[in-house]
């Protein structure tokens, strides 16, 4: 009888352990949003961003192959090609601090919103990844500042650089 319950005591602590774990692990990388593959097309669970003015003449005085560098912060938009495009949210910012040892250099992921003439399409890309649209095509180059040990870095530091070519 006591082996047993022994055995139960020991069983529900490994477990205890493995969930703990997995939940430090979880707030250390600041997981919190569900897995989503490379460049796939994201239903948002917030309220959709406002659709701005887009200026259909922008686009016609750009010749197809034109190339922009954007750098911008979160909810900051920016017009390329008769198309807006805003960073609305980190998905995922796991990348390793400064002065810290990781066994993986992490991931910056964000949220990008782009409102063209045949409505808003909402991706989520990451650092290197491209993705393209019936008019433009956006490559995330990468995004600022990198993570340190001691702070936490807030959404409205975070200045992000988009290469942007009208296709």
């Amino acid at each position: 009888m006591r082996r047993k319950r022994k055995r139960k005591y020991l069983l529900l602590s490994v477990l205890a352990a493995i969930f703990l774990f997995i939940g430090g692990y979880l707030v250390i990388t600041k997981v919190h949003a569900p897995e989503i593959k490379k460049n796939e097309e994201v239903v948002s669970k917030e309220p959709p961003l406002p659709k701005p003015t887009v200026s259909t003449t922008a686009s016609t005085t750009l010749p197809t192959g034109s190339y922009k560098t954007l750098t911008l912060k979160f909810h900051e938009k920016a017009t390329f090609a008769g198309a807006s495009i805003e960073p609305y949210a980190i998905i995922e910012d796991s990348r390793c601090a400064k002065g810290v040892q990781c066994i993986w250099a992490g991931r910056l992921r964000i949220g990008i919103g782009i409102f063209e003439s045949d409505g808003i399409k909402n991706f989520v890309l990451q650092e290197g990844e491209s993705t393209t649209t019936a008019h433009l095509s956006i490559t995330f180059v990468g995004g600022s500042p990198y993570p340190e040990a001691s702070r936490v870095i807030s959404e409205k530091e975070y200045i992000i650089t988009l290469n942007v070519k009208k296709n």
